[in-house]
């Protein structure tokens, strides 16, 4: 009986690592997305679907997410759900997150934001050495954004924000184009036949210097996937605080974007780089 017992335990503790432990898919590079807060909260009083402010610290370009990515395709995404966010482990830093990656969206949880971040996209990093603890995954992020200061670049490129003043997309792609060694992604928000620039992506390689993106990638992929959270992470269930958060994150944080939003700018129009106002 003794050693049926055993054999019993031993298969269900198999049964519960096969069923909590997901081999990491492989990705070869990493999409690095910035954010421009005033458009972001524009967005957000235009859909109604969300309170928005922006903190008297942030005045600059925030991170939206560091995504590893395969090829030409979008993700890989929610690669271990055993994985759970911990504040704990990014405590140190949080205030610099609080900054540069801060939730803009005064009616959702303060973490939510990372723990969207965290489960969709850094649970995926965890092959890499450089990014695969919490710790180090926010701290990349953190790294980056310093080291591609975008409002820093475009100023000595003679772009700043403005309430009176547009720009074209082609100056804001050659500025940081002239840095960066290629030509980022822009992305807009379209409202009443103005453009306002929302986010500029570029991809880095494995060891974070900046490449050429294998695709064209649409930021309304990474919203509306949110919609579909408990497809795409069919294991996860709601526990412990955390998995609450996370449940009222892909219910409302992530969705909101896809109402007005024209992914990339429209070339031949004027855009809008409106100033912070807190």
């Amino acid at each position: 009986m003794s050693q049926l017992l055993i054999l019993c335990s031993f298969v269900m503790l198999c049964l519960c690592v096969c069923i909590h432990s997901q081999p990491t898919p492989s990705f070869d590079h990493y999409l690095f997305a910035q954010q421009w807060p005033m458009t972001v909260c524009l967005d957000s009083e235009h859909t109604h679907e969300h309170k928005c402010k922006i903190p008297e610290k942030v005045s600059t370009w925030t991170v939206h997410g560091l995504w590893p990515t395969h090829g030409s395709t979008e993700g890989p995404s929610f690669c271990n759900n055993a994985s759970k966010f911990n504040p704990d482990e990014i405590a140190d830093i949080r205030d610099q997150l609080d900054v540069f990656w801060p939730n803009l969206y005064t009616d959702t949880p303060d973490d939510g934001f990372w723990v969207h971040e965290w489960s969709k996209h850094g649970t995926c990093c965890q092959t890499a050495e450089a990014v695969n603890t919490q710790r180090k995954y926010f701290s990349k992020g953190l790294e980056l954004r310093q080291q591609f200061d975008i409002l820093s670049i475009l100023a000595k490129g003679g772009i700043v924000p403005s309430d009176t003043t547009n720009y074209k997309p082609s100056q804001f792609q050659n500025v940081l184009g002239g840095v960066l060694g290629l030509k980022p992604q822009l992305f807009c928000l379209q409202d009443e036949g103005k453009q306002y620039l929302m986010e500029i992506w570029f991809c880095v390689d494995k060891s974070f210097e900046v490449m050429n993106c294998p695709h064209k990638a649409s930021p309304r992929m990474e919203w509306e996937s949110s919609d579909n959270l408990e497809q795409l992470d069919p294991h996860h269930h709601h526990h412990n605080h955390h998995d609450r958060v996370f449940s009222m994150v892909q219910k409302s944080q992530f969705v909101t974007r896809k109402s007005k939003y024209n992914p990339h700018c429209h070339q031949n129009s004027s855009v809008i780089f409106p100033v912070i106002k807190h």
